[in-house]
Formats: C-alpha cells, structure tokens, sequence
C-alpha cells in the first residue's frame, strides 16, 4: 500500500510539473511550429534567455539626447525598427561578461546553418557557439573589461578578435558559397603553418569558419557597481558585451572559394606592395 502511494505521489509531481512546462512554453514568444518541436529542457533553456533578455533589457536600451539644448529632453530609440541586420555581412550578438546570451540577429541562421530558436536551444552560453580550441582566447578577452571610466580615453574600449564557430551540417556544406572580403587585417600566422595544416587535417576540420569579433562593453565599471549598490541579489546585472561577428575566409579554403567567383579578386605584389599580376575585374 505504501509503494502505491508513493508511486502515485510520483506520477501527480511529473504530470504537475509537464503542466508547468507546457504553460512556459505556451508564453514563448515563438511561433506555434517551432513550439511544437521543442523539447521540456529546450523550452526551459528559451524560457531562461528570455526572462534573462527581459532583466537587461533597462540597461540596453539607449537613449538619444537632443542637440538642441533648449529642448532638454531624452528621446528613447524604438526597440523594433526596420531589421537592417540582412544588410551585414555578419551578424549580431549580445552577451553577459560570464558568456550568457541575450540576443542573436535573426541572420545569424544564414551563416550557423542553425536557426536563431535551435541555436538558443542548444543552450544559452555564447561559448556554446564558439569551438572549444577558442574558449580560452573569448573568455580571455570578456573577463578583461570593461574598463574604467578613471582611465582617460579607455572607455569605450573597442575589441576585435578571432574565433572559430560550430556550423550545422549543412553550412558546412555550403561553407565555399560565402563570398566575403576583408580589407583591414593581417595573416595570424607564416605560411609554413597553414602548410601544415593542410597536410595534418582532415577534411571536416577544415570547414570550421574562423569569425571576426568586434565590439564593446554597453556601459563602464562605474555603471555596474552603481547597479549592484542599488539592486538585491536576485536582481544583480553583470557587464552587458555587445558584439558584431563576420565570418572570414579560412586560409584552407581561398582557393576554392575563388574560383569563379565575380565578387572576389587575386593580386599579386612584391614586397614594396607594386602589383605583378591582378585579375581582371
């Protein structure tokens, strides 16, 4: 009689608890298809960035002052405008110092391969898209800032580095139709390394896409420890990092990604940087 009990104590916790669950998913500001195909734990995943999105939200909106001073108004810029993130050749991200996310562009499908819902559902650390070789060198770079504002000429501080980012299977396979050029920039490493890396890899590692970081913390120290002497603990707020991430061509893969393509060109230069040979454009 007792084991009955107990069992039928466990069955009304589950099914309260599937009750739970579905009534967060139903308050996802997702379509009814994607809700559909979420999973328990992928609903609580979306449903913790979401929330964590909603807790940030009052530290990133930003606010436009008038030139005119004798207006002295504020003026707060529309949260939803014209989605111009297609026109970049990147996408956008937004993260906490510890790596959580609170926003991807929704373009950010067309290099990952994954949808915007499947990346978040995957889990809710940007580190969960960066290659574990890379860990180190992000990790490095956010618990480096933000600076502050005692520093002359320190804030804000503009941050741009290199890392590697997990594709779906099927940008891996479309990874040679990514047509980008970057201009500003240097090669990470001699020639001899890339040599080696062409003899040592094996096909699938070298699609991994290395992508170009840039971008800043939102406000300085000084902004944060105003918000942690104000707020309760449940309500603290950590360093909010905005970036923008554009995919590059990886040294293993120029020559294919060349070939026939209109929107890329070769040259040649002697060490005095005087042209030798240029494509005709």
């Amino acid at each position: 009689m007792v084991e009955r009990s107990t069992r039928g104590a466990s069955k009304q916790r589950r099914d309260q608890i599937n009750i739970e669950i579905q009534k967060l998913r139903d308050l996802l500001p997702l379509s009814d298809s994607i809700k559909d195909r979420l999973f328990q734990l992928q609903v609580m995943s979306l449903a913790c960035i979401f929330i964590r999105k909603q807790r940030y939200l009052p530290h990133t909106v930003l606010r436009a002052r008038s030139v005119d001073a004798s207006i002295g108004q504020s003026t707060v810029l529309p949260l939803r405008q014209i989605d111009a993130c297609k026109a970049l050749r990147g996408f956008l991200l937004m993260f906490t110092k510890s790596g959580k996310l609170l926003h991807i562009s929704e373009n950010a499908s067309e290099y990952l391969g994954h949808s915007v819902e499947e990346i978040m559902c995957q889990g809710d650390s940007v580190y969960d898209l960066v290659d574990s070789r890379d860990h180190n060198a992000v990790q490095s770079e956010l618990l480096s800032g933000p600076p502050s504002l005692s520093v002359p000429d320190a804030f804000p501080d503009d941050r741009v580095f290199i890392c590697r980012m997990n594709l779906s299977r099927s940008a891996k396979r479309q990874l040679q139709y990514h047509k980008f050029v970057l201009v500003q920039g240097r090669y990470l490493h001699p020639a001899e390394y890339y040599q080696a890396c062409m003899s040592l890899s094996s096909p699938s590692s070298l699609v991994q896409p290395f992508v170009l970081v840039q971008g800043r913390y939102l406000h300085p120290a000084e902004y944060y420890q105003a918000c942690m002497s104000l707020s309760s603990p449940s309500s603290l707020v950590q360093p909010v990092f905005a970036a923008y991430c554009q995919p590059l061509i990886n040294p293993e893969n120029a020559e294919m990604l060349s070939a026939g393509n209109t929107s890329m060109f070769r040259s040649l230069h002697l060490m005095d940087m005087k042209f030798l040979y240029l494509d005709e454009m």
